[in-house]
């Protein structure tokens, strides 16, 4: 450490130690109560005080390092890589000192007619994801009042394309329904080694059948269809007349390219059929300077389906854009089961991070210094996953008739990592 980080590297060492392993913190300044944390607590706020100094308050020069240190360590940076892209909001009401906070997305059930809205950040992160279930972020950037989430998480994969190696890494980046559009889409289309497999919203698409005998511009755009069932019924209202419109052609009228399948149980030992349709070569409209002409992608068609009726569980299926120059080297069955199905792993340790690590109990005046605590999240976060497969479970007696079985050799999950390492440390 202290060759990346200088004389900051002890006291950077111990705090990711402390808050990799200490479980009974309720604030940040309580991990300096870690017995791995050799210094007072004041040390904390003077850490990020002489991190700001150092950089001359440039965040990203401190963000630049984390993720390089990282690189040297990740245990997985060749073949197929799995990316995952999302944005989390962490709530920042009572922070007046904060200048950039802004409106994010808060689910609110409990007072009929407030809107889902709080006062705080969004958080864009971009986690590297593995078939154990971890999802660990590679980047973790602040959404700025000037920028938009998607514009971030655009240039954080941009900025790790530039790092791996372009000839034996071959990126597969998935997102939820916010990624599926052209303003995210368009501008990542020209790099080679990336597929991006992302949700799509009810929406027209078309058929890429250009051609130039047509008198005048040549003709990119083939026939329109709807992202919708055959019995589904169009929301869509005329701006004019505020009648319902006439729907498009359903996409379950064109008939697929590819047909697949295979079987899954619930929880509740129920089996369910996973059926998925491909369509090649379908393309979206422009957007707002987003270019997409001559940018095709194939869509994915998810329906899960009862065994004895075969008829569909949802009302509405999934759609999956697998959009890039190599979507052609991602079978059906591996888009929606090998990448996409893992998307939300990332998920469950966005609430890792800001329940149990802190994210969101980090309290100080100075915006820089919250900026300052995202890489140290990435460095503790991956410091767990090199744990995992070294530590051995050691739940309180009380908790040990909940947990499953760990079997020989198998890696243990985030959260049983966290609370064993501290011995091991």
């Amino acid at each position: 450490m202290t060759e990346r980080f200088g004389s900051n590297g002890k006291s950077l060492a111990n705090l990711v130690m402390a808050i990799a392993s200490y479980t009974d913190a309720k604030s940040t300044v309580e991990y300096s109560l870690s017995p791995l944390y050799n210094y007072q607590y004041s040390s904390i706020g003077k850490l990020f005080e002489r991190l700001l100094k150092v950089d001359k308050g440039d965040i990203s020069i401190f963000s630049g390092l984390v993720e390089s240190f990282i690189k040297d360590f990740n245990p997985q940076f060749s073949g197929i890589i799995k990316t995952q892209l999302d944005t989390l909001p962490v709530y920042k009401p009572h922070s007046p000192t904060h200048p950039d906070r802004s409106a994010v997305y808060k689910p609110n059930l409990t007072i009929q007619g407030n809107k889902p809205v709080e006062v705080g950040y969004n958080i864009s992160s971009l986690n590297q994801g593995f078939d154990i279930k971890w999802s660990i972020p590679l980047s973790l950037k602040r959404v700025s009042i000037q920028d938009k989430s998607i514009k971030v998480g655009q240039q954080q994969l941009i900025t790790f394309l530039k790092t791996i190696d372009q000839e034996h890494c071959f990126v597969v980046n998935t997102g939820d329904s916010s990624y599926g559009c052209a303003g995210f889409l368009s501008q990542l289309y020209e790099y080679e080694n990336l597929v991006n497999i992302v949700r799509l919203k009810n929406r027209n698409i078309y058929d890429y059948s250009p051609h130039g005998d047509t008198n005048g511009a040549n003709k990119i755009y083939g026939k329109v269809y709807n992202l919708r069932r055959l019995q589904e019924k169009s929301n869509r209202k005329n701006p004019k007349t505020k009648e319902l419109t006439i729907p498009k052609t359903s996409i379950f009228e064109k008939q697929p390219d590819a047909i697949d399948h295979y079987f899954v149980k619930t929880h509740k030992g129920r089996q369910v059929k996973v059926e998925l349709k491909l369509f090649h070569q379908m393309s979206m409209r422009s957007q707002n300077g987003n270019n997409m002409k001559h940018k095709v992608f194939d869509v994915v068609v998810v329906d899960y389906l009862d065994t004895e009726t075969l008829k569909p569980i949802h009302q509405k299926p999934i759609y999956l854009a697998v959009c890039g120059k190599k979507k052609n080297d991602i079978t059906l069955l591996d888009a929606y089961k090998e990448h996409y199905g893992h998307r939300y792993d990332i998920e469950p340790n966005n609430r890792f991070m800001k329940h149990q690590l802190g994210l969101e109990r980090f309290q100080t005046p100075i915006q820089e210094h919250f900026d300052l605590f995202l890489p140290i999240i990435q460095l503790v976060e991956w410091l767990l996953l090199l744990a995992s497969s070294e530590v051995k479970s050691s739940p309180q007696k009380w908790q040990k008739y909940n947990e499953k079985p760990i079997l020989e050799g198998q890696r243990l999950s985030i959260a049983q990592t966290r609370k064993s390492c501290q011995p091991f440390f």
